[in-house]
């Protein structure tokens, strides 16, 4: 038999046999690396991602898909500009197309918003084994973003059917922080006389990640002359740049710590301290419970309970990944996922590692953005394990309805747990309501009414804390004009307490920061505040904080520590009073400490059968006290003399100086007023 015979007969066997294969068994073939594996924040770099292609090559029609670093937005129009990206292959011969996408969630199923996602395909002359993609990538300049290590997605399509799959190892990418740049220290707000507690210390870079530089001395100061303090230390860089100090004080009253570097000239004051005699029935407890990480399709970083705890100082803490993204409206919604199921069960399993009562409380959340219902943030009251069995509900599921959202939550949520659902930044979303049927005692029990993107107190574009004219804003978010802010709510007679959450994206829950973003070639630098939530209870669990906030013992601020006390007949925000006898008179007291001068203090009230409206619509809540208190402490009593029936108060506080360049207020939540 003649040779060509032969090759024809092998050539017939190896295609009858091969054809039992299906055309995606070479999919996802291939190697990728990324060289230099670190970027410093801030610094420019070149980076090259290299893809290798596997033992089958890739045909005409097939190739490959990647996934930049989170915030990483290439452009292949101009060199000279930032995050310019050239493309090369290892020889000449194979042609190619190539398409940056983002939300784009045929790579790993998840659709991502602050990535891009480069598909190079093969349109002539295939690649062989050991042809190599280059994808070279220019930073001028470094935003300013959380350090962290990522993995970056690739896959390959060996065949040219369309069809993608991933290949087996992607490549770590590591951002480190910048270089440090000033010291941060937090402390217990409540404390007892001669009672010993930890002062932390963070040192951060200017993107508030805690810097890996520092080695420098650090001294001790306090407003308590009789304060024992640690003596001068030095940090290694084993210290990791946070560190906690033990510190006694011996004089009641308000008390501050003073950190300083005198070398470097950094200096930072701590939050105050109410230094009391006796140990109170109730202490005041900071946390971030609106807040996202890499997980969230338009979020970055990683490691955000370690953060909390470690660098922010925060006493509870909620990670509120957006559950899923809807990416196309057009003809019909497609939505996407942000969590996937993996990513959940990471969540819970942090949730559970982390919670230490009385050190470091979790909440189990997500964040549910209902188009035709507003944003929510969805919480859970639940021990430790009954945690593992607490589902996740998305967007496809209930339709963008947040009655249906309950109706699946109180379907699915395992007996023992409780769980509610905050709204937020209703001031920029027309469609959130608070009327019936959006009504719910035991699931809306508080309002988000300050955050990142502004205030949702009440419609009043003018004010500094608007969107729209909050100063360093990322985005414009124009103030909606109706019936979806706090006191639209309380005027329905809503029960609401207020909480002030983040929305932090960078894994910085609990801490100011800067960003950048980078809008046509050019790095712009934005500052944003750390809206914080206070509250009173008895003891650091889970159950108390939560219960807590469903109570309404709360208050909110836009980020700085302000001790807030306000009481009605002796009843703590959050009440609801029953006068003895009539005519009573309410008797307010607000009792407050800055973390600077206080501007002002100022009661507002508002009467359920004699209220009046705007031409808008909106109540007219009246300011039955306005103080220029123009110092560091207020203590104020006020009887509300022309007190008549059914009312509700509030107390808000502005104080004089600014805060990552924004106005600083703190909220009350309400007391609500009967007659007997």
């Amino acid at each position: 038999m003649s040779r060509p015979i032969i090759s024809r007969l092998l050539i017939l066997f190896l295609s009858f046999f091969l054809s039992g294969f299906s055309n995606d068994t070479f999919d996802g073939e291939g190697e990728a690396t990324i060289t230099p594996q670190e970027a410093t924040l801030e610094a420019a770099g070149e980076y090259t991602l290299n893809f290798i292609v596997g033992k089958h090559g890739i045909s005409a029609g097939g190739g490959i898909k990647i996934r930049f670093p989170k915030r990483w937005k290439p452009q292949m129009e101009s060199p000279a500009k930032n995050n310019f990206l050239k493309i090369y292959l290892s020889r000449k011969g194979p042609g190619y197309e190539n398409t940056i996408t983002t939300r784009d969630p045929s790579l790993d199923g998840q659709a991502e918003g602050n990535t891009r996602i480069i598909t190079i395909r093969i349109t002539e002359n295939p690649l062989i084994k050991g042809d190599v993609i280059s994808l070279t990538f220019t930073k001028t300049k470094s935003g300013c973003f959380p350090a962290y290590t990522e993995k970056l997605p690739a896959a390959s399509d060996i065949d040219g059917d369309g069809k993608f799959a991933l290949i087996k190892d992607f490549p770590d990418f590591t951002v480190r922080p910048g270089a440090s740049s000033r010291i941060y220290t937090i402390a217990p707000t409540t404390q007892q006389v001669s009672k010993r507690f930890n002062l932390k210390v963070a040192v951060l870079d200017r993107c508030s990640n805690a810097a890996e530089d520092y080695t420098g001395t650090i001294e001790f100061t306090s407003s308590d002359k009789k304060a024992r303090l640690p003596k001068p230390y030095t940090f290694s860089k084993a210290d990791g740049m946070t560190k906690t100090f033990p510190i006694v004080l011996n004089t009641p009253g308000y008390q501050t710590i003073t950190v300083s570097d005198k070398n470097k000239d950094w200096r930072a004051v701590s939050n105050p301290i109410d230094s009391k005699k006796t140990t109170p029935l109730e202490k005041i407890w900071w946390g971030d419970i609106h807040s996202h990480s890499g997980i969230s399709f338009d979020g970055s970083g990683s490691g955000t309970f370690r953060y909390a705890r470690d660098v922010a100082g925060l006493d509870f803490y909620s990670l509120t990944n957006h559950s899923s993204i809807v990416i196309s409206r057009d003809p019909d919604t497609t939505y996407g996922i942000s969590i996937s199921d993996e990513e959940w069960e990471f969540t819970k399993r942090k949730v559970i590692e982390f919670d230490d009562p009385g050190k470091f409380v979790t909440i189990l959340g997500y964040e549910c953005s209902l188009i035709h219902s507003g944003h929510h943030n969805v919480y859970f009251n639940s021990s430790n394990d009954f945690i593992p069995k607490i589902p996740l509900i998305r967007l496809s599921e209930v339709d963008e309805s947040l009655l249906t959202l309950w109706k699946y939550l109180d379907q699915r949520t395992p007996d023992g747990v409780d769980v509610i659902t905050v709204p937020h930044h209703t001031g920029k979303m027309s469609f959130a309501r608070f009327s019936k049927p959006y009504r719910n005692p035991q699931k809306r029990v508080a309002i988000e009414i300050y955050s990142r993107h502004g205030s949702s107190e009440n419609y009043d574009p003018s004010h500094p804390l608007s969107y729209c004219r909050k100063k360093n804003v990322k985005r414009c978010n124009v103030p909606q004009n109706g019936p979806h802010y706090a006191r639209d709510a309380w005027a329905e007679k809503v029960y609401l307490g207020v909480i002030a959450g983040s929305d932090d994206h960078r894994s910085h829950p609990g801490m100011g920061s800067i960003a950048t973003r980078t809008k046509r070639g050019t790095v712009q630098t934005i500052k944003g505040g750390n809206p914080l939530t206070a509250v009173y209870t008895g003891e650091l669990t889970r159950d108390s904080i939560f219960k807590a906030i469903k109570a309404g013992k709360t208050y909110a601020t836009t980020g700085e520590r302000i001790i807030l006390n306000f009481t009605l007949n002796g009843n703590l925000m959050g009440s609801e009073v029953i006068l003895p006898e009539r005519p009573g008179h309410p008797n307010i007291s607000v009792k407050a400490r800055g973390t600077d001068l206080i501007d002002f203090v100022e009661i507002l009230k508002w009467e359920f059968k004699n209220g009046k409206y705007d031409k808008d619509g909106h109540p007219i809540f009246e300011t039955i006290l306005h103080s220029e208190v123009k110092a560091l402490e207020a203590d104020i009593e006020f009887v509300d003399r022309d007190y008549n029936d059914f009312s509700m108060y509030y107390v808000r506080i502005k104080q004089q100086s600014e805060a990552w360049g924004r106005e600083v207020w703190a909220w009350s939540s309400p007391i609500w007023v009967k007659n007997n």
